[in-house]
């Protein structure tokens, strides 16, 4: 029965759970959803679902099935150790499509595991990048620096509210007035002066 009552939050190949408590039934029916029907969904919006990191892998893991995700955002959840394998997966997951757009919103990141993320979307074919809230700090802006460089395709991309020192901001600040392919750019709610 539970992935009844989810199947209405399905709309143009997006699955939208804003708000939405997910229990252990919800995340075993929308696993075995991603298992049996693969091209049911592109798209996944979560937000404040009450995911833990132990539910979010498993979640992560049923995601990593789907060949046509291409939109991928989570906010005020947890994602930790256990759930940096799985999303690493649907990140370097060989098929047609592309994940496009991968937005991290106050998932109590570790820096390990932004520094990770970070490595791993390196020379992927992210276009929209968001990391709010995500412990992106002075040791993490050498993997930005180095994914910003590398990217051929990234023209979106929000770090804001991550407390960045006004040193990291400059470190990169010299990225950023290299790169030609960046439209959107939001540093807000860090320091800048």
């Amino acid at each position: 029965m539970p992935a009844l009552s989810i199947l209405p939050k399905i709309h143009d190949m997006t699955l939208n759970l804003k708000g939405y408590s997910l229990n252990k039934s919800h995340i075993e029916a929308l696993v075995e959803a991603c298992k049996t029907g693969p091209k049911i969904l592109d798209s996944i919006l979560l937000d404040s679902n009450g995911l833990k990191d132990k539910s979010m892998a498993k979640l992560l893991e049923g995601l990593s099935k789907l060949h046509r995700l291409k939109k991928f955002a989570c906010s005020n959840n947890q994602m930790m150790g256990g759930s940096v394998h799985f999303l690493t997966k649907i990140i370097n997951n060989p098929k047609p499509v592309h994940l496009d757009e991968l937005r991290l919103n106050n998932c109590k990141l570790s820096r390990n595991f932004t520094a990770d993320l970070l490595t791993e979307l390196n020379d992927k074919h992210v276009r929209k990048l968001s990391l709010i809230k995500c412990n992106l700090d002075h040791s993490n802006i050498i993997g930005l620096r180095t994914l910003i460089e590398n990217s051929q395709v990234l023209i979106d991309l929000d770090i804001s509210w991550n407390e960045m020192t006004v040193q990291a901001v400059a470190d990169l600040t010299e990225t950023l007035n290299m790169d030609r392919r960046l439209q959107y750019l939001n540093l807000s709610f860090n320091n800048l002066i």
